[in-house]
């Protein structure tokens, strides 16, 4: 497939780097960086809308878009704290769906338009939350991610969400942080998280946008959680990272009472063919310490 990634993000590199099979353009504010990187860019001023036409004319016919643009917020003067712009690159959007009115078009989107309760549901079972339950945001930045859902959906009724979990992978995740010292991410007590590797979440996406192609009505690509198949309280890993890095974790993590939700998916696994490359964090996590290693031994070449 030729695809096409609005932003600079880290699930749209990984695409880029680790599925070759695909041929992956982006536009980005950050063009010059990632055309230094050698990417393949598409040079077009948000700015300016109609530019679209003229950034599209060496361009080839895309087959998929993944939106990795989250929402911006509206600071003009008299905007509400959760007021957003619209998304920036909605022109250049509009003019390749003249020429393919059915081209896939998938936002990432994020799970943090739910709350996150004090305390699990009984002190250790957490709160359970799919496609089909309802969103409350808790501050602003949930808020501002679910009315970019939204206005997503007004101006681009047949859009797929993926709404992923925390994403980590190659040099990103708590494994990594911890090797190097840096505990910083143990404030959260014995907090239920749920996770999915950058991986399982670009296999997601790209079996949305073959699927979206083939049947456009299929409900499940309405909304698909980009969760693993196992969402875990703090105590858990942290225990497991202390075993397998080494280091003593500090924090209140060990007697502290289980908080938090955990997001569940009606459609994930069976969207991935019945099988993640990382079911849990513990494959996950040790595959980002091999990872880690080796670019340490080779130098990070």
């Amino acid at each position: 497939m030729k695809i096409l990634v609005l932003g600079a993000s880290f699930t749209g590199e990984y695409l880029a780097d680790h599925f070759p099979e695909h041929e992956v353009w982006f536009v980005s504010r950050r063009a010059a960086e990632l055309r230094a990187a050698g990417r393949r860019v598409i040079d077009f001023a948000p700015e300016d809308s109609t530019s679209a036409t003229a950034a599209l004319a060496n361009a080839p016919r895309f087959d998929a878009i993944m939106d990795t643009v989250p929402a911006i917020a509206d600071e003009r003067p008299g905007a509400d704290a959760a007021a957003i712009l619209d998304p920036p690159y909605l022109a250049l959007v509009t003019a390749l769906r003249q020429i393919d009115p059915a081209l896939p078009f998938i936002h990432v989107s994020s799970t943090s338009v739910f709350a996150t309760p004090d305390s699990a549901a009984d002190g250790e079972t957490p709160v359970a939350l799919d496609e089909t339950s309802a969103t409350e945001p808790e501050n602003d930045r949930g808020l501002r991610r679910l009315r970019l859902e939204q206005r997503v959906r007004a101006l681009i009724p047949d859009a797929c969400i993926l709404r992923s979990t925390g994403i980590y992978g190659p040099g990103r995740s708590i494994a990594i942080q911890f090797r190097a010292g840096n505990f910083r991410r143990t404030g959260s007590g014995n907090q239920y998280v749920s996770r999915i590797h950058v991986h399982d979440l670009t296999r997601l996406f790209l079996a949305m946008a073959l699927l979206k192609r083939a049947d456009p009505g299929d409900a499940r690509l309405r909304l698909v959680h980009g969760v693993d198949e196992r969402p875990t309280a703090n105590r858990e890993v942290f225990l497991f990272l202390e075993r397998e890095l080494g280091v003593t974790v500090p924090g209140n993590w060990r007697d502290a009472p289980a908080s938090g939700r955990i997001i569940r998916s009606l459609y994930a696994k069976n969207l991935l063919g019945g099988r993640y490359r990382y079911p849990t964090y513990v494959e996950g996590f040790r595959a980002c310490l091999e990872s880690e290693s080796e670019s340490d031994a080779t130098g990070g070449l």
